[in-house]
């Protein structure tokens, strides 16, 4: 026996909650049950929203490319922090390397993580990689004997680093509500 087109439903407001649907006497007569589902929310939600077959979102390209020139970049500033500024016995110069160096590498790899769950991440990657070379670039140039007032733009890239954050955040929550 085929199932009309389309079969009104009663939905009470429990629906919204995703309890389960109870028949009310209109529908008793259906051949079917009405099942509700809970809506899923950032906090139940058990898979990732990006592809499944781990393939690269293409957009995204670009943005994983830069987080991996990023994190080279980072192993080349510790080295030199490490190597050529101990030597030389500045420890300033060599302590700024260093941050530069943990604060690009960690910031690196995490875009590039990013990069792999959605599109909808794109801006807050990009706001991410560019701080994070603002912040570790100023440190770097400071160590090389920059003028001090460089010292003043590297809170910039640091307020930028937590915008991106934020972006990511926001992002990654709008992302998993149901359409």
């Amino acid at each position: 026996m085929p199932l009309p087109a389309a079969v009104p439903t009663k939905r009470t407001p429990a629906h919204r909650y995703g309890a389960e649907h109870v028949p009310r006497p209109a529908d008793a007569a259906l051949p079917f049950s009405l099942k509700v589902h809970p809506m899923p929310s950032p906090l139940t939600q058990t898979r990732s929203p990006g592809p499944r077959d781990g393939t690269v979102l293409p957009g995204n390209r670009v943005l994983q490319v830069g987080s991996a020139l990023a994190a080279g970049a980072a192993v080349a500033i510790g080295a030199m922090g490490a190597h050529a500024f101990r030597e030389a016995g500045d420890a300033r110069g060599a302590e700024l390397m260093a941050l530069a160096s943990q604060y690009l590498m960690w910031h690196a790899l995490a875009a590039l993580a990013l990069s792999r769950l959605a599109a909808r991440l794109q801006a807050a990657i990009t706001v991410l990689l560019l701080s994070a070379v603002l912040f570790a670039g100023t440190l770097v140039l400071l160590a090389l004997g920059a003028p001090s007032w460089l010292g003043a733009v590297t809170p910039l890239g640091g307020t930028g680093l937590i915008i991106g954050w934020l972006m990511a955040t926001w992002a990654l929550l709008r992302g998993s509500r149901p359409a």
